[in-house]
């Protein structure tokens, strides 16, 4: 993400337009109403999947694998596998292939994934995205129709299935101007807070609130702060401005436990907030990339400071006034080491040292829910560094979670961009192979340019790019690749174990895999990612019958394989 782990390219400016809504209270009716009558519909007249070569869009997953568990111990059901797949040079788009038979085991074939679903790892929480200012600015300018559609696109009963939302607290990169909610300087009891939190509703507040209503799964809202208000933080004119912008080095925020117990304070009075809304809050993060210096909102933290930070102030002000938030620690890059911080000295930023000071102290470790973590170090110079997270999963209590709360492409938009989904799809899989519960992408959708942002030169990529120019709504590769795992890695199934003996450690160069199991419908659900210029063909062997079955992905291509566990 640029300079010490930001984002960061060019890109051009964007035009305003009207602001417009669909409304909220009908249309949650009218999605019930619809639900309802769908899936019983469904139950009656549709088939189990839709034929060969129709994409996923109109046919309810959860429907069908409904009636795949119910029709489990069918002798015809249980030797096959559906497959679905999305593929760059074809049409393909989650799109339903033929069928693939189980048979006995078979040798010849040196490629072999392996799943065991005995061995159950970590459960899976889900997948999402971000609730910016820049994406829902862009949703207001949609006509009824394109809103309608994004809303159904990714919370839709035939969309991607999003459970978790990300929230900025305050102002960020990806809004139109930097703000907060509280601008008058040693207000320490925070009475002049914006309680209504005013410019959250003007567009972010109604997006949240029409996803939630297009839903049939709650949503996990998570805030992140990137900055405090200026009033709070050190004078740094020497580290990219004053007040929200910036921070000063090695810290941010004033070192007085006034600012510390108010910044606390903070937290809760945005919960409280949002809750008015009717938008529950699950958890938070401390801080938003604690060690990367930026143009943009920022405030350093070293790994003692936010431990202290959460253990002092943050953590016990939540389990006083919202014991069930989970608070996120760290929530940046998979550093493996230190490198320098701009001009101003090193920096503190190697992941598993962070993990380890905020559970090697039992005070903090019980307010620390679980550890969320970016992927932008891939930018400078390192590796996916999927080890880094297993390593981490070993130093954390039971019932804590590893989580990627942050991810994306930079660059002005290229709606044809394929290398990009083929990241997210190296960079989930392996994830999740590392103990990840979870993947959340950054903006929703933004706009021809990569915005609307308020930093000069800051340009971002989206699964959904709106033209504002031509008022078209653009669906990019990377929405398909996302929903081959939200889709059916479904919150509740779990991650098991899956052995695959093409996996270099280069990602690139060979297949990946990723299999959950869902004991809900007993079904098992199969990822394979192949960046390669080449075809692939493998052996996907599950140990519970020993049956194998003859499977190909194509070049640049990206499947999800779904079989009955017991079959």
């Amino acid at each position: 993400r640029g300079h010490s782990g930001g984002r960061g390219s060019s890109g051009k400016g964007h035009r305003h337009g009207p602001l417009r809504f669909l409304s909220q209270v009908p249309m949650r009716k009218t999605f019930r109403k619809e639900r309802r009558r769908g899936v019983k519909s469904a139950l009656r007249t549709k088939p189990l999947f839709p034929p060969r070569g129709q994409p996923m869009r109109g046919w309810s997953t959860g429907t069908a694998l409904l009636v795949v568990a119910c029709s489990a111990a069918c002798a015809q059901c249980a030797a096959r596998i559906e497959l679905f797949q999305t593929a760059q040079g074809t049409g393909d788009r989650l799109t339903r292939q033929d069928d693939v038979e189980w048979g006995p085991d078979f040798a010849g074939i040196d490629a072999v994934v392996t799943v065991d679903t005995t061995v159950k790892r970590q459960e899976v929480l889900g997948f999402g995205g971000a609730f910016t200012d820049a994406t829902a600015y862009n949703f207001a300018l949609l006509s009824r129709e394109q809103q309608n559609k994004f809303l159904q696109l990714y919370w839709g009963a035939d969309g991607l299935g999003y459970t978790f939302g990300r929230v900025p607290i305050n102002s960020c990169d990806f809004t139109r101007f930097t703000y907060s909610f509280d601008d008058v300087n040693q207000d320490f009891e925070l009475v002049n807070f914006d309680t209504s939190v005013t410019q959250d509703t003007e567009v972010m507040i109604p997006l949240i609130k029409l996803a939630i209503a297009t839903s049939s799964t709650p949503l996990k809202i998570y805030g992140s702060p990137w900055s405090p208000p200026s009033w709070m933080k050190i004078d740094h004119p020497d580290q990219y401005g004053l007040g929200m912008n910036g921070s000063a080095y090695p810290l941010g925020l004033k070192q007085d436990e006034k600012y510390f117990r108010t910044w606390a304070l903070y937290f809760s009075k945005w919960i409280q907030a949002y809750t008015s809304y009717g938008i529950n809050i699950w958890g938070v993060t401390a801080q938003n990339e604690p060690q990367a210096l930026q143009q943009f909102e920022s405030c350093l933290f070293t790994a003692v400071a936010e431990k202290n930070f959460i253990r002092d102030y943050l953590g016990p002000q939540l389990q006083q006034d919202w014991p069930d938030v989970k608070i996120m620690a760290w929530d940046h890059n998979k550093y493996t080491s230190n490198g320098q911080q701009g001009d101003y000295g090193t920096t503190d930023r190697i992941m598993t040292e962070w993990v380890q000071t905020m559970y090697s102290d039992p005070e903090a470790a019980q307010y620390v829910s679980g550890i969320g973590f970016h992927w932008y170090q891939i930018w400078e110079g390192y590796g996916y560094e999927f080890d880094t997270l297993s390593d981490c999963h070993s130093m954390m209590p039971e019932g804590t979670f590893l989580l990627n709360t942050e991810a994306c492409t930079c660059g002005t938009p290229d709606l044809d961009d394929w290398l990009g989904a083929e990241q997210y799809g190296i960079d989930i899989s392996g994830d999740l192979n590392n103990w990840a519960a979870g993947w959340v992408d950054w903006n929703m959708m933004l706009d021809q340019s990569g915005g609307p942002t308020h930093i000069p030169g800051e340009a971002c990529q989206a699964p959904i790019i709106f033209n504002n120019e031509t008022g078209v709504m653009s669906i990019l590769p990377k929405y398909y690749y996302m929903g081959h795992f939200s889709k059916f890695l479904k919150p509740g199934s779990y991650i098991v174990n899956t052995t695959n003996t093409a996996y270099s450690k280069d990602p690139t160069q060979s297949i990946s895999a990723t299999a959950a199991y869902d004991a809900s419908t007993g079904l098992v659900s199969v990822v394979v990612v192949n960046p390669t210029d080449s075809d692939q063909v493998f052996k996907l062997l599950n140990t519970v019958t020993k049956q194998a079955a003859k499977c190909l992905v194509p070049q640049h291509a990206i499947q999800t394989y779904v079989y009955a566990a017991s079959a």
